[in-house]
């Protein structure tokens, strides 16, 4: 799997001691209560986030938050942490404490950061990830996404996962396909193939439409992407997209393809990788 982080995003928790602990009464406050279940920091702390990331649109927030929680928690308490083990932390977050169905993906290439190749056959060996130079991600690459709040991603994992559970040979099948496509992905970017990579995308999206149903907003996103020109695939579980602009658009063809989306009322940005952490 490739998976880059964004810079135009970010989730900031600040963690300080307390007489008793505080984890506000906003939406994170969930969030906040099972990573500290989970982290048992040694003293009570006062817990604060500021986020630039929309929510449940498949843009990984929430696992931002979580990891972003996991980081303050870690400086207040003193503790060495591995990307490794934020990310498997994390993740037990989720799965054990909220009950939510999930994977390594989010979590692995935020607790890293940077652009990352991910082979999640052994999910927690060092060696299934390698960092990627950022500077092999071609130009004409957006995101767009729904600036509603969405549904929340294990609403639509769930059925698929329970499916893969019992065997399904006709999802086993798709994802493998779709497991292929990241390789080539890879290959692709490596080798500064823009019109694979592209073609690449548009098959990922429509491998996913056999595996998962569609929303309107959805299509209609992706619709509009490739009536400009460009590729498009999801982000993660629905609500956004990543596109590409294939080769030999015009230099303006990004700020058209922007205009288009703001214009439909969708938020834009043309994403920079955001930084590497060890």
């Amino acid at each position: 799997m490739l998976a880059f982080t964004v810079a135009e995003m970010a989730c900031t928790v600040t963690a300080e001691p307390a007489r008793q602990t505080d984890v506000g009464t906003g939406d994170e406050a969930r969030l906040f209560s099972a990573t500290l279940n989970r982290f048992a920091p040694h003293q009570p702390v006062r817990l604060r986030m500021t986020t630039t990331i929309a929510r449940q649109v498949g843009l990984s927030g929430s696992s931002a938050i979580i990891l972003a929680t996991l980081r303050a928690l870690c400086m207040v308490d003193r503790v060495v942490m591995s990307p490794v083990e934020l990310a498997r932390m994390a993740l037990e977050i989720e799965t054990d404490q909220l009950g939510i169905t999930a994977g390594p993906q989010d979590r692995v290439v935020q607790a890293h950061g940077g652009l990352l190749d991910m082979d999640f056959a052994t999910p927690w060996d060092t060696t299934a990830y390698h960092r990627l130079d950022p500077t092999v991600l071609p130009p004409g690459l957006f995101l767009a996404w729904d600036t509603d709040v969405g549904q929340p991603s294990d609403a639509i994992h769930r059925p698929v996962r329970e499916q893969w559970d019992q065997g399904e040979a006709e999802v086993r099948r798709l994802i493998g396909e779709l497991r292929e496509l990241a390789t080539q992905g890879a290959a692709a970017l490596l080798a500064r193939d823009t019109a694979m990579l592209a073609e690449l995308m548009d098959s990922n999206f429509d491998i996913r439409a056999q595996l998962w149903p569609i929303a309107e907003s959805d299509q209609h996103k992706i619709n509009l992407a490739r009536s400009l020109g460009a590729a498009a695939k999801f982000c993660g579980s629905g609500g956004a997209i990543v596109g590409l602009m294939r080769p030999g658009h015009r230099p303006d063809g990004l700020e058209t393809v922007r205009s288009a989306f703001e214009g439909a009322g969708f938020g834009f940005c043309a994403p920079t990788v955001g930084v590497e952490h060890s």
